[in-house]
């Protein structure tokens, strides 16, 4: 998405009007209020004006920065600042813009030279600048706006369309002209697949400009909806999307979009639409379910996800629909399920007791991997809920041929936490797996079941030295879940065995590996001779982060790490001021006396 096409949907949807961000730039006044005005005579404005002239670019920004402040005031200096407007040094026009903006309604001699600048070659800065001076111009802008609005440049019918939502009641005279846009699928600037198109910022202006407008041409949206012409009811889709509240009749011709339309972009914005709608519209939706074409009834199951409050309808369906032979049924069905159950979680307990269906799909040979995948995100979304499934995820992770699904269901035991203890020998086995995103998936995994068991902890210190920075972070959670177990008796062997672990991977090659561990380490809070001497060599990490983690670390061992004083000390000269800061603190926290002989406030 280009620049342009970013800040036109920042402005049409939170209403700001950011002025730039040259270094000399004053703080704007928001739209509707006059700038604080500075009292300058004729004679120190034609100074002024004069300076805008001068053959130095700083000093002709300085003088347009120094008009400003005179604000609405400043009309004599119009002329001369539509002269800057052809500047060739790009912040002086931008100033400029910004400047006759601030001037305000005196400053409508400049329209025409402020459109012209709305070109392919002006950047967007500029471009936004030049725009929003054009709003604060005001009403005087409504009929050159409406020029551009009917001219051949998509660019420029955008910047119309924006110039007039933001007048407002004032422009009620473009109505005519932004209903005609409304079937213009045209970006503003750049042809990217997420531009927002100017239909939406025509059917933005209109709220703006007279809120009961769009409701009004819901029967000719709707005869857009059947229009030939992909593009045409394209365009009605996303007008329908930008409404908020759907007339009744507009309804079924959203469904049948929803339903039968092949442009994936005019479906995606009729279901925005038809979301508004409340669950009325499941009965239509359900009538689909029994249409000849398969395309349709997925559709169907597709929509009526979108009501996850009639689960109890709903989700019958959905399990019914994973016993399909059509691949777009299925797959609908199963992320159908996903997303009741996250949007309700009232939903939660029928999916539960459904579970052998789910099951069955996720042991089907000649599923799909898409259908996998999903299947596996449905049951990890039930979190420790789903715990009937973990011999079959467990299957599914040293068995199936697909990476993503075998990821995927490290991930859903890793949601179960330790309602998945008995996945443990395929996480620590899938700690080997060919592809890096699976063993990472595992180790995080085995962190989040929080089993310290010897074998475990002997697996990911392995798996730390094949550079899986996953593994620092599962032993740092089991250091988290087991901390106060760990202080009563001081050193269980399941803590001994992350010590040291974590202390090794303070060697590792990974930089990531050496935060992690550093961090766990002063987490865990056992001060062994060998962590506080391991945390105290890392003062001198090549990474500035690994070397705060390192102090932070020390300091929560407190007092216990007092012989790692001097080098604590020495790490005060650190060139990083964050690392210097940090070993203050720990300075102080383990031996003030000596934190107060090296200076430390």
């Amino acid at each position: 998405m280009t620049g342009w096409s970013k800040w036109f949907g920042f402005i049409v949807a939170f209403g700001l009007l950011p002025l730039g961000c040259g270094k000399k730039q004053e703080p704007a006044a928001p739209l509707g209020q006059v700038p604080a005005e500075s009292d300058k005579s004729a004679a120190e404005l034609d100074k002024l004006t004069a300076h805008l002239a001068s053959p130095v670019p700083s000093e002709r920004i300085d003088a347009a920065l120094a008009i400003r402040k005179v604000g609405s005031k400043a009309s004599a200096a119009v002329p001369t600042l539509i002269n800057a407007l052809r500047d060739k040094d790009e912040q002086v026009i931008r100033e400029a813009a910004t400047t006759l903006g601030f001037i305000g309604p005196a400053a409508s001699a400049a329209i025409p030279d402020l459109f012209t600048l709305l070109n392919d070659n002006t950047g967007y800065l500029t471009a936004q600048r030049v725009i929003v001076a054009l709003m604060q111009i005001g009403p005087a802008v409504v009929p050159p706006s409406i020029e551009k609005l009917n001219g051949p440049a998509a660019n420029d019918r955008a910047s119309a369309a924006v110039i007039l939502g933001h007048i407002g009641p004032s422009a009620k005279e473009a109505i005519p002209a932004l209903t005609v846009a409304l079937r213009d699928l045209r970006p503003g600037r750049g042809g990217e697949l997420f531009a927002q198109p100017v239909c939406e910022l025509a059917a933005n202006a209109l709220k703006r400009i007279d809120p009961a407008i769009l409701p009004s041409l819901t029967t000719s949206l709707i005869a857009d909806l059947k229009n030939p012409d992909e593009k045409i009811r394209g365009a009605a889709a996303r007008v329908f999307g930008q409404m908020g509240v759907v007339a009744q009749e507009a309804i079924p011709s959203l469904v049948n979009m929803s339903l039968r339309e092949k442009n994936n972009y005019a479906v995606q914005f009729a279901n925005k639409a038809l979301k508004t709608t409340g669950p009325s519209v499941v009965p239509l939706f359900m009538d689909a379910l029994a249409d000849k074409d398969l395309s349709v009834r997925a559709n169907a199951i597709h929509g009526l996800s979108m009501y996850p409050t009639e689960a109890n309808v709903t989700i019958p369906i959905f399990l019914s629909a994973l016993k399909s032979d059509n691949f777009g049924i299925r797959i609908n069905a199963v992320r159908a399920l996903a997303t009741t159950v996250r949007a309700n979680e009232s939903a939660k307990p029928a999916i539960v007791d459904a579970l052998p269906i789910v099951i069955d799909a996720l042991k089907d040979k000649n599923s799909d991997s898409n259908i996998k995948r999903e299947t596996v995100i449905l049951i990890g979304s039930l979190g420790p809920a789903g715990k009937a499934a973990v011999p079959a995820l467990s299957t599914v992770l040293k068995e199936d041929q697909w990476k993503g699904v075998r990821e995927r269901a490290a991930w859903a035991l890793s949601q179960m936490g330790p309602a998945a203890e008995g996945a443990v020998p395929a996480l620590i086995a899938a700690l080997r797996d060919e592809e890096s995103s699976v063993r990472g998936s595992a180790a995080d995994a085995l962190g989040d079941i929080g089993i310290a068991e010897k074998d475990v902890i002997s697996a990911l210190a392995v798996a730390l030295k094949d550079r899986n920075a996953d593994a620092a972070k599962a032993l740092a959670k089991l250091a988290a879940r087991e901390k106060e177990a760990w202080a009563k008796s001081k050193m269980e062997p399941s803590a001994e065995g992350v010590v040291v672990a974590l202390v090794g991977a303070l060697r590792n090659n990974t930089d990531y590996i050496r935060l992690m561990s550093a961090e766990a380490l002063g987490d865990i809070g056992i001060a062994t001779k060998d962590v506080v001497a391991a945390l105290a060599d890392t003062l001198k990490d090549k990474n500035g982060k690994v070397r705060m983690a390192a102090a932070k670390s020390l300091g929560k061992l407190g007092v216990d790490a007092r012989v790692a004083v001097p080098k604590l000390t020495d790490a005060l000269k650190d060139e990083d001021e964050g690392v210097r800061k940090e070993v203050g603190e720990a300075l102080k926290k383990i031996d003030p006396q000596a934190a107060k002989q090296a200076g430390v406030p």
